[in-house]
């Protein structure tokens, strides 16, 4: 079985999965979440993971973060009028310790005013080591548990009751930092070295490592060989892999090569491997290690948007939703997607009844539960997933307008995209690989006849079938 991991953003997302588990296998939390509000996901998991055997979260330390510029984890304080730590950082500088309090907490609350703080670099950990390794791994293990026992949820369970265990992460993540080709050697070996502690101190735990890297490691043969090298040797049960902003459908043929053969290299040491932002590309390297000689352990993706994520976030304008459209695996725009639904469904219906051309949908498009109830038996109720808002912003002094969707539009968009990951997950599953790759190229010829997008822009699908064709065992 692979995992089907989704990312939990914000505490918005909760309302989404609420009592229906069925969008993932795994939830990936991020650290700062659960130092900023621990009660709240204390009581998100205990209302939703309680007694789920087959459900599961962990929680991403996000250790990385504190070495980068600082301005990434700062806002303004309206009240000091200034930039400060965010809040949920402070929190997390807090429950890690040193040499984070040294470095970035303390000279943030000096009164010196020019006393600054700075990123962390690996020689700080020189003398903290173990002790820092202990706090990440505890936190992870211990806060949710402990919320929820000073709520009194906890005072009926006897110390060996098993259900104690869904509190706890199904894996532990040691420290981790960021790996690129001008700094790795440094940060690799202190990743190593964590992860090595890790071991020899919670040796009944499963422990997954975390590995990010830069787009370095596309051209950098001498980087990828180390990095496997030294995580090969590690006893671990997997490998949590995060690529720099890779976008499966916009890289080159030669970089899904490499991310194809860096993973099959990785998984050789009996390492499970999960990818955690990656699209259908990456969901279908779950299913035929028969055909590939390896597969991924599992895939990720956030609430609509996560399918790729740089590791230092730039900011933007508001996102605007799109309709995830499931021939092509990929989100469109609404015109886009409503001009490819009027050319392969409404035009080639043999029918010109609503309630047959709606069926004609279900058949070729997409049959979720979201788009049953919207379009129902009226193939024109497909507009509800169109934004139609709009807001202003200016550039270069010319005012211009965007579309935005307002709170409805964007549910359905977002349900409908959960839904329709949770079918990737099964039909990688169900079809054998020669057959899903004949869907694909079948699908790429007929979306790209009917001229709504250039060909550039559907290439992807015929990157995706060639990396994978290319991959197959001979005999197969």
């Amino acid at each position: 079985m692979s995992y089907h991991i989704l990312r939990y953003g914000t505490n918005a997302d909760k309302k989404f999965i609420d009592q229906n588990n069925k969008y993932y296998d795994l939830l990936a939390i991020n650290g700062n979440m659960l130092a900023y509000t621990p009660g709240a996901l204390a009581g998100f998991i205990r209302k939703n993971l309680l007694n789920e055997s087959d459900k599961g979260f962990f929680i991403d330390p996000i250790t990385h973060s504190f070495q980068h510029s600082l301005d990434k984890i700062k806002s303004y304080s309206k009240k000091e009028k200034k930039q400060t730590l965010k809040k949920s950082i402070e929190n997390l500088i807090d429950y890690y310790g040193e040499p984070l309090i040294t470095h970035i907490k303390t000279p943030e609350n000096s009164e010196k005013k020019d006393e600054k703080g700075r990123p962390v670099r690996a020689v700080d950990f020189n003398d903290h080591k173990e002790s820092f390794c202990k706090n990440v791994i505890d936190f992870q293990l211990n806060e949710i548990k402990k919320k929820n026992k000073e709520k009194g949820f906890l005072k009926y369970l006897d110390a060996d009751d098993q259900r104690l265990n869904d509190f706890e992460p199904d894996f532990i993540t040691p420290p981790y930092f960021y790996l690129n080709e001008m700094s790795y050697e440094e940060w690799l070996e202190l990743n190593i070295e964590f992860a090595e502690i890790a071991v020899k101190k919670y040796p009944e735990r499963d422990i997954f490592v975390q590995l990010v890297v830069s787009d370095d490691i596309f051209i950098s043969q001498k980087m990828r060989d180390e990095i496997i090298e030294k995580y090969s040797t590690l006893d671990v049960k997997g490998v949590l892999l995060w690529i720099d902003d890779f976008n499966e459908h916009q890289a080159s043929k030669s970089k899904l090569e490499v991310y194809f053969n860096f993973i099959k290299e990785l998984s050789q040491n009996n390492l499970e491997i999960i990818n955690l932002y990656g699209s259908f590309f990456s969901i279908m390297l779950t299913a035929f290690e028969a055909e590939l000689s390896f597969s991924l352990a599992g895939v990720g993706h956030g609430m609509e948007y996560g399918e790729h994520r740089a590791v230092v976030p730039v900011g933007g304008g508001i996102p605007s939703s799109r309709y995830y459209f499931y021939p092509l695996h990929r989100r469109l725009r609404f015109q886009t997607a409503s001009e490819y639904i009027k050319s392969h469904i409404i035009d080639k219906a043999q029918s010109s009844k609503k309630e047959d051309i709606a069926d004609l949908y279900f058949t070729e498009i997409c049959d979720c539960s979201k788009c049953k109830q919207i379009i129902g038996k009226d193939i024109d109720n497909f507009f509800e997933f169109e934004s139609t808002e709009v807001y202003e912003y200016e550039v270069k002094g010319v005012k211009r307008q965007r579309s935005y969707a307002d709170q409805e539009t964007k549910e359905n968009c977002l349900i409908h995209y959960l839904e329709s990951k949770v079918e990737e997950f099964k039909e990688v599953e169900e079809l054998d690989l020669k057959s899903l790759l004949t869907i694909i190229d079948n699908n790429y010829e007929a979306f790209l006849e009917y001229g709504h997008q250039d060909q550039e822009e559907l290439n992807y699908l015929i990157k995706w079938k060639t990396v994978l064709e290319s991959g197959m065992n001979s005999d197969d």
